[in-house]
């Protein structure tokens, strides 16, 4: 059995389509993500989505992760070529099954903070203070992940492609769920991820004491940006957000009850020449903070795949965006599957690392979406190759280190120079230290480069 990993090179975005091998020349093929970041040519996208109508025809399973713009934009930006494939079935986290309780309150939560940054963003464009107008600028770069709001951004992307088939050929797929993939019983799908518990799905840094990624964090908490986007849009929020308890608020144009205090505040706080006294957006100057946690809160809703190609053998990893919180979730998943010898076999996730063959890594390779010792140093396998959706000249022009240098210099030792990235291409013949020249040869064979894609047949 073969299947073929074909990595597109649209820019700055996940594209994967696995063609896996069936016998008598027919392959059944797994779309994993469409997706580009916003300002990237839409117009590479959709060429793409046509390179893939091409080459599957038909889409026997669609995986849309979550609910970034670059890893589902395709399916707004090219919808007229996906509406003329047939969809077999769509598999997404349970954190989208509009049916879930959990789910509604983890979406209705995040509709929320995004519609709180694009007013603080519109409000700060008029404040008089620097420092708020540079932290809603980094918030406005981060909510470029979740699309042109009138377009609809990733919500209306997400709603299609969960519409594109019936509810009975819709996966909400849970942490320790697995199955075998029609017509190809000897690949077995793992889920990993995203976890149920609250405290993985915030869990986007690793810890300041025993950092688990190659990367020291040196961030601080948001403060009360609810209580002010609340009273902005008149939307309700936990009153433990606001940072005075309701006896010592007074709301603007209305009277404390007090004549003496009334006129103490329109002498002084209400006084045009004082603005500095006052407080109301003060809230603004959080924006950059929420704007970056609500952002790893989504990556940390990512849908993560292990595809096993035989039993025991080699593994694909698929991990989307996952965070910290989100890999270290699996510590608590495993499974019981049937075994081809008869009875059960137990799977963990620690297996399925060990036995990891390609890697997907993690959010074009930054700095919290790979883990080191619960991570990529248990990938032990001397098969080992990592795929790269990176665009390194995108990611400089927004100020992101993609790929971080001590994780990519990380991926090229583990994988022997086996990395493929779509900014740079395949590796040279010189850049591949693998020990056995054979096995370099076998990867330069099996790996094929166009201007579209990189790909690689496993075997």
């Amino acid at each position: 059995m073969t299947v073929r990993f074909r990595m597109y090179r649209q820019g700055l975005g996940d594209c994967f389509l696995l063609s896996f091998d069936t016998g008598g020349g027919n392959r059944k093929h797994l779309l994993v993500d469409c997706g580009v970041l916003l300002g990237s040519s839409p117009e590479k996208m959709k060429m793409a989505v046509d390179d893939i109508a091409k080459t599957a025809g038909r889409l026997d399973w669609v995986v849309a992760s979550h609910e970034h713009w670059d890893h589902i934009s395709g399916f707004s930006q090219a919808k007229d070529r996906f509406e003329a494939m047939k969809i077999g079935e769509v598999w997404l986290a349970w954190t989208e099954n509009p049916d879930d309780p959990q789910a509604k309150e983890i979406r209705a939560d995040r509709a929320l903070r995004v519609a709180g940054i694009r007013q603080a963003v519109a409000a700060a464009r008029a404040a008089p203070s620097k420092f708020v107008q540079q932290t809603a600028e980094r918030a406005e770069s981060v909510l470029e992940f979740f699309g042109p709001a009138a377009a609809g951004g990733t919500s209306d992307a997400m709603d299609y492609i969960r519409g594109r088939v019936p509810k009975a050929q819709r996966r909400y797929l849970e942490p320790g769920d697995s199955f075998t993939l029609e017509d190809v019983p000897h690949v077995r799908v793992f889920v990993l991820g995203p976890p149920r518990n609250e405290k993985y799905l915030h869990k986007s840094r690793p810890s300041k004491k025993a950092a688990e990624t190659y990367f020291r964090p040196s961030l601080s908490p948001h403060g009360c940006f609810l209580a002010g986007v609340g009273v902005r849009t008149g939307t309700p929020v936990d009153d433990g957000s606001f940072p005075f308890d309701e006896h010592w608020r007074v709301p603007r144009g209305s009277s404390s009850g007090d004549p003496n205090l009334d006129r103490f505040l329109a002498s002084t706080y209400d006084d045009p020449h004082a603005k500095w006294r006052q407080i109301e957006d003060d809230w603004l100057g959080a924006s950059g903070e929420v704007a970056l946690q609500l952002d790893s809160d989504t990556n940390n809703t990512s849908l993560v795949l292990a595809i096993e190609l035989a039993e025991g053998g080699g593994v694909i990893l698929l991990p989307a965006d996952a965070q910290v919180g989100n890999w270290l979730s699996w510590r608590e998943v495993s499974f019981q599957v049937p075994s081809a010898k008869g009875g059960n076999r137990t799977v963990s996730a620690n297996d399925l690392l060990a036995r990891t063959v390609l890697y997907k890594v993690g959010h074009h390779g930054s700095h919290n979406a790979t883990l080191r010792a619960d991570g990529l140093e248990k990938m032990i396998s001397d098969d080992l190759i990592a795929a790269i959706p990176v665009d390194s000249a995108m990611a400089k022009k927004k100020k992101w280190n993609m790929p971080l240098p001590r994780l990519y210099d990380r991926l090229v030792e583990k994988a022997h120079g086996r990395v493929l990235r779509i900014d740079e291409g395949l590796p040279s013949a010189e850049t591949l230290r693998v020990a056995d020249a054979g096995k370099s040869r076998e990867f330069m064979t099996l790996a094929r480069e166009t201007d579209l894609y990189l790909e690689i047949e496993l075997r």
